[in-house]
């Protein structure tokens, strides 16, 4: 009985003091319409700008007020399609508050979307930095590029479309002329369209800092389009194709000094048009990242050490992705150079390291920069051994597989010993006893 009063006891003294806390914390509690301005601007910073409008128009005078301060910069996105409702409701928030815009992302779900193309942006919008443009037509593009110039801060711009192909140099022209701009990016699919744009004179240079194509684009039109760009910082480009028979020759070199990152997509292009493309270009590099497939020659270190030391000197990170490719006949190429060249003082030095993955159809091999694995206990001053060449195989395995996979293996070690090997899955492994002793010699 007493151990019953003492619980109940106790029970009412929890819920007692329970009641007290929660009535301090419900007194110290901060509304919010209590937050200040400087913490309220940054909360709307979160948000869409039409979203806020909706939400925060016509509550009290303090947040009308607010939201239309000069301190509150409106980013919002909007999806354009074949409704005078939405295209009403669109051009009365974006007119009604082109002071404080600073970014528009505009998706035009549109079949038609010439609809919208009575739309230009003027240099009312003297806020607005950044412009992406999705799923939009030429004849709605075109007009509105026609006029960006006068916008006196547009600094990014977006543009992602599949039918502006026509009309692509055009579009490099109006891009290259805009005064603020600082990074650019297009993305356009199915279509091969060649750039015929002639290399810059010297009153035609962009302030563009960051260039991003995602078209296909030879190494000879991105040599045309970055002699626009002296400022050119980083440069991506994810669809390259071949130059073909139109290697041109150029008696001077394109300087762009400020040049730290470049990332080229080559798996349609060969290295000697990356040689060609490089031997065209002066920069004090930091970085390179290189996707190549369908020439070998991606994987002759020799030829990669020449192109660095002569061009590249302060090179920091290199990155080269290389994918096998089986030929005609079914079968991986064979390299035919030195063995362990990537394992020379040269990548030492640099701690760029040498790694093999062999996954579904492709062999790839990979350099980049060392990072000390989990497994890897050998002290850190032993740089030789802890940079050495790995393997690693995913892959799901059977009786018809095992003959191809042992081919594979043969091809990778033509270039190089292993040193390290990871295996996925645990199941393949007794039938790799037999594969493996067959090459053991060249695994280290």
């Amino acid at each position: 009985m007493d151990e019953v009063q003492r619980k109940l006891s106790f029970d009412d003294l929890f819920e007692e003091k329970t009641i007290e806390f929660l009535n301090e914390f419900d007194q110290s509690m901060i509304c919010f319409e209590n937050l200040s301005n400087e913490l309220l601007c940054d909360i709307f910073d979160y948000l869409d700008g039409y979203q806020l409008f909706q939400a925060f128009s016509n509550l009290n005078s303090r947040f009308e007020q607010l939201i239309h301060s000069s301190c509150v910069l409106i980013k919002t996105c909007f999806c354009i399609y074949q409704n005078n409702k939405v295209l009403n409701t669109f051009e009365q928030f974006i007119f009604s508050n082109r002071h404080q815009i600073f970014s528009i992302y505009l998706n035009f779900i549109l079949q038609n979307s010439y609809l919208f193309s009575w739309y230009l942006f003027d240099s009312s919008f003297d806020r607005l930095e950044s412009l992406l443009f999705k799923v939009i037509q030429s004849n709605t593009l075109m007009p509105m590029l026609d006029n960006l110039s006068s916008l006196p801060h547009l600094s990014s711009l977006t543009i992602e479309t599949y039918c502006v192909e026509e009309q692509i140099n055009d579009i490099y022209q109006l891009i290259f002329i805009l005064p603020k701009l600082r990074y650019y990016r297009i993305s356009s699919f199915n279509h091969h369209r060649s750039i015929t744009l002639l290399m810059a004179m010297n009153n035609q240079f962009s302030p563009v800092e960051y260039l991003v194509i995602n078209r296909y684009c030879s190494l000879n039109e991105l040599e045309s389009l970055i002699s626009y760009t002296p400022q050119l910082r980083c440069l991506t480009l994810h669809k390259t194709k071949t130059n073909g028979l139109n290697v041109t020759v150029l008696s001077s070199t394109i300087t762009l000094a400020n040049l730290q990152s470049i990332s080229l997509d080559l798996c349609q292009a060969r290295f000697n048009e990356l040689e060609l493309f490089i031997t065209k270009i002066f920069s004090n590099l930091k970085s390179l990242s290189i996707i190549g497939s369908r020439d070998i020659t991606f994987l002759n270190a020799y030829r990669w050490k020449q192109l660095i030391l002569n061009h590249f000197s302060q090179l920091e990170k290199l990155y080269l992705t290389y994918y096998d490719r089986m030929d005609n006949n079914n079968q991986y190429p064979i390299y035919t150079g030195r063995v362990n060249q990537f394992s020379s003082s040269f990548w030492i030095q640099r701690k760029w390291i040498f790694h093999v993955q062999i996954k579904g159809i492709y062999n790839k091999y990979m350099i980049y920069p060392y990072k000390k694995p989990c497994y890897d206990y050998i002290e850190d001053n032993n740089i030789e051994y802890s940079t050495a060449p790995s393997l690693m195989l995913a892959i799901d395995l059977n009786g018809l597989y095992l003959e191809m996979l042992f081919e594979r293996i043969k091809c990778v070690l033509t270039m190089t010993q292993i040193y390290h090997l990871e295996i996925i899955q645990e199941h393949i492994v007794p039938c790799l006893v037999i594969l493996f002793d067959t090459v053991k010699t060249h695994i280290v």
